[in-house]
């Protein structure tokens, strides 16, 4: 870019081309942001947070055998450089894809079957359970214990609600107790399966 090697990464989800204002004036040291041409997009990173842009730049690019002028939008926040799909065919990128896989039924099931049984604690379907060192809660004494209300479930998802305690008990997750010195009410979000899961709050 205008004579200096600058490292970019290939985006295909991008369309356009990308440079942060630090990485461009390292490049083009008296460049001043009033002479950036004003770039009307809104632009949005991959969490969809919106990327602050300070405005575009026509930059000499040489890459193998082309030479010539292509947009660079440039934003305020510190990213790594990225090379959009506006700058393949110019360069003459190309994304090979792959097309078919073929292999062996039943190599790759008996492949399959070897990964299950020596990961066999991965590929269960039981809770799985933390193993290291046990860990012990110094509580102050000095601190009065707190006994939160418990919440009203709602009715219609009282069976359900049940039903999840009940497995957890099963699962050794939680212990039944007459009573505890510290207490907290649970909430009772609805899973997209159409399940609950219990937290505490």
């Amino acid at each position: 870019l205008e004579g200096t090697n600058c490292k970019m990464e290939v985006d295909s989800g991008s369309y356009i081309s990308i440079i942060s204002w630090e990485t461009l004036k390292k490049i083009l040291p008296n460049q001043e942001r009033k002479r950036l041409q004003e770039q009307r997009i809104i632009l949005k990173d991959y969490q969809g947070r919106q990327i602050p842009i300070l405005g575009k730049k026509e930059v000499h690019v040489q890459y193998g055998d082309y030479q010539g002028k292509l947009t660079l939008t440039i934003v305020k926040k510190e990213l790594p450089s990225l090379l959009g799909r506006e700058w393949f065919e110019p360069l003459q990128i190309r994304l090979a894809g792959v097309h078919e896989i073929r292999g062996d039924r039943e190599q790759t099931q008996d492949d399959v079957r070897r990964l299950e049984e020596e990961f066999r604690d991965v590929f269960s379907e039981e809770l799985g359970k933390y193993k290291g060192t046990p860990i012990t809660f110094s509580l102050d004494p000095n601190v009065a214990p707190i006994r939160l209300k418990p919440r009203r479930v709602p009715f219609a998802i009282r069976p359900k609600v049940e039903e999840q305690l009940e497995k957890l008990i099963k699962q050794d997750v939680l212990e039944p107790v007459d009573h505890a010195k510290w207490e907290t009410p649970i909430v009772t979000p609805i899973k997209p399966d159409g399940s609950i899961r219990i937290c505490a709050d």
